[in-house]
């Protein structure tokens, strides 16, 4: 009688068997959270706040279907590698006609962050406190106009 012996597999094809089924698995996971994500939706807002806006003398909307007229203001920078001066004047005309432009002279892209030079950015000749200090102006003399 012979007993038919079954060759245990090698370490290597055991652990890319695991690795194979830890793919799989989270892959399965994936799908199903995104499912799960997708059919959860975004709940509407509150009936009730949004009336107590309407009802409120101090503040003024021209549609009462929902949108607010807000002014916009659109800060680029003179070095900006990325938002380049030529990419902004060619967006200009998906804003509103009344759209504030400021140019920062000095500004690159990475100037409006904190997380260092980018590829294809500019190099910016403005130091932080006075880029703050131009945004800070910009946006203030935008304040009154809402």
């Amino acid at each position: 009688m012979t007993a038919e012996r079954r060759r245990p597999r090698s370490r290597a094809r055991r652990v890319v068997s695991l690795a194979v089924l830890t793919v799989v698995g989270l892959l399965v996971a994936a799908v199903v959270g995104i499912v799960i994500w997708s059919q959860v939706g975004v709940m509407d807002a509150e009936a009730g706040a949004w009336d107590e806006v309407r009802q409120d003398d101090r503040i003024a909307t021209s549609d009462t279907g929902g949108n607010v007229v807000l002014p916009v203001l659109s800060i680029s920078g003179s070095e900006d590698g990325l938002s380049t001066p030529e990419k902004i004047r060619d967006a200009a005309p998906l804003l509103p006609s009344e759209a504030q432009f400021v140019e920062v002279a000095g500004a690159a892209h990475a100037s409006f962050g904190d997380y260092g030079p980018q590829a294809g950015d500019g190099t910016p000749s403005i130091e932080d406190a006075d880029m703050t200090a131009e945004i800070t102006a910009s946006v203030a003399g935008l304040l009154p106009r809402l």
